[in-house]
């Protein structure tokens, strides 16, 4: 049947078709003239590469704090399986934990040098776990799956994803845009196409809002968008670190925000208390993860000054150390306090 045009010259005319079929609107009406980034439009001759079309979004009070978000993002964290540890799991694997250490590092670095959104990285890292700890491939394929995961999660995350001949300029052409391509579908495949994963970045903000302490929006609280930013960065950290594989988001940003407050010696209230009800976990839990995280600061500033501040967390970690460092070292000098028997 072929769509019927009414003529807006003339309302009162009815065309001879059945009562039950809708009038088909004027094809100018369909028309839709709304511009996103009135700067875009001005400056049409400029390049990609000098312009930014991606839109950011704000703080949204009624989102953060509608007790319904959390509970369902708790509720989709139990739903998805963790990946679990992959390191000698089978004879037949390759893949090793400095090798996991060492790829997660360079995925961290693109994203920088790139400006990805804060949470590519996190999620592209859990993307490369949940592969891993299903499927068994090569140490040699093991940068190309990291590419495909970047790939994936610059589409999911933000609006302007990696190109293909970007990654393959990163990996120095060692890859092939087609070899992306493929290993893009049978990633997804193997996911079953679910790749919207959750990460600890989820959380951080649904933490902070709901201890009022350091609710990092108004401008008026300033530890607010510092913890934030400093959880932010050990949030990256952890996920470079092979020893974190497995855990659950809602842990690592719990631990993450309290070790943030922790080195930068704020009080806080019943703070451990508050993240591990929030996130649904044990005190002792929180604590033990905290304390990693704090040991792995640590060791990684002391690398960095080591190496003239040039690893791939350098740009993060130092704005983090600067006068913090006897904070960080005083907290692991009392992380040996704390009990070895707690399981996570």
């Amino acid at each position: 049947m072929q769509p019927m045009i009414m003529d807006s010259n003339d309302e009162n005319k009815t065309p001879d078709i059945p009562c039950c079929q809708p009038r088909m609107p004027v094809l100018a009406e369909l028309l839709c003239s709304e511009v996103s980034d009135h700067d875009l439009i001005e400056s049409g001759a400029r390049s990609l590469e000098h312009c930014d079309s991606s839109v950011m979004s704000y703080f949204d009070p009624a989102v953060l704090h509608h007790p319904e978000v959390m509970s369902r993002l708790k509720f989709l964290e139990s739903q998805v399986e963790t990946p679990k540890s992959y390191f000698h799991s089978d004879d037949k694997s390759e893949i090793l934990p400095f090798m996991r250490k060492v790829v997660a590092s360079w995925m961290l670095e693109v994203c920088e040098e790139q400006r990805c959104d804060e949470a590519v990285f996190p999620l592209a890292i859990s993307l490369l776990d949940h592969f891993l700890s299903d499927c068994l491939i090569k140490k040699e394929q093991l940068q190309l799956v990291a590419c495909v995961c970047l790939l994936l999660a610059s589409k999911t995350r933000q609006c302007n994803h990696f190109s293909l001949e970007l990654l393959c300029w990163y990996t120095d052409n060692s890859v092939s845009p087609q070899s992306l391509r493929t290993w893009e579908l049978a990633i997804l495949a193997q996911l079953n196409w679910d790749v919207n994963l959750i990460t600890a970045m989820d959380f951080v903000d649904l933490l902070l809002v709901r201890s009022s302490e350091f609710e990092p929006y108004p401008s008026s609280n300033k530890h607010g968008s510092i913890v934030r930013r400093h959880a932010i960065t050990f949030i990256a950290l952890c996920s470079t670190e092979p020893r974190f594989v497995g855990l659950k988001p809602s842990l690592i940003a719990a631990s993450a925000i309290y070790a943030a407050v922790r080195g930068l010696r704020l009080e806080a209230n019943n703070l451990a208390f508050l993240l591990s009800e929030m996130a649904s976990v044990s005190q002792d839990q929180l604590r033990f993860i905290s304390s990693s995280i704090e040991q792995v600061i640590s060791s990684e500033i002391k690398v960095m000054e080591q190496q003239g501040l040039d690893g791939p967390l350098a740009k993060s970690v130092s704005s983090v150390s600067k006068g913090k460092a006897c904070a960080y070292s005083s907290s692991v000098s009392s992380a040996s306090q704390i009990s070895e028997e707690v399981l996570v």
